[in-house]
């Protein structure tokens, strides 16, 4: 078994052609990705969109987030809250992400306009940052 290492867009994958609802997911993605950019910390990077290959396989986080110091945040944006996000981001993201970032601790977040039950921890995406060592959040901002 190899080691996660970061690269870019696989060649065998086609060009999207997203569906209108999936360009108003990818609009507000970016507005998120904006938005933490404009009001960050100039020492924190914001990684936006960056494929992860491991073995034979390859996933996308929509944002990972490293601040000097603390947890390495990992974050998918929805248009709407979905149920099973922590899920993916601790099993399939988070596995990867671990190594690669070995030493430093995973947080996990999920930002989302639009409420389909769940309690938001917050409404504004840069608290984040205050996320614990492998705590899991959901943020609502529009």
């Amino acid at each position: 078994m190899s080691s996660p290492h970061l690269g870019h867009r696989p060649h065998y994958l086609s060009k999207d052609r997203p569906t209108r609802i999936q360009r108003k997911g990818i609009l507000y993605e970016k507005k998120v990705v904006r938005h933490l950019a404009q009001e960050g910390n100039l020492d924190t990077f914001i990684i936006h969109g960056q494929w992860i290959y491991w073995d034979k396989a390859v996933c996308q986080p929509d944002i990972i987030v490293v601040p000097p110091k603390g947890p390495v945040v990992v974050v998918e944006v929805k248009l709407t809250r979905k149920r099973a996000v922590e899920k993916k981001l601790r099993d399939v993201y988070g596995v990867a992400l671990q190594q690669i970032f070995a030493g430093r601790p995973l947080s996990f977040c999920q930002i989302y306009k639009n409420v389909d039950g769940g309690e938001p921890f917050s409404f504004e995406p840069w608290d984040i940052l205050s996320l614990k060592p492998f705590e899991y959040g959901e943020i609502l901002w529009r």
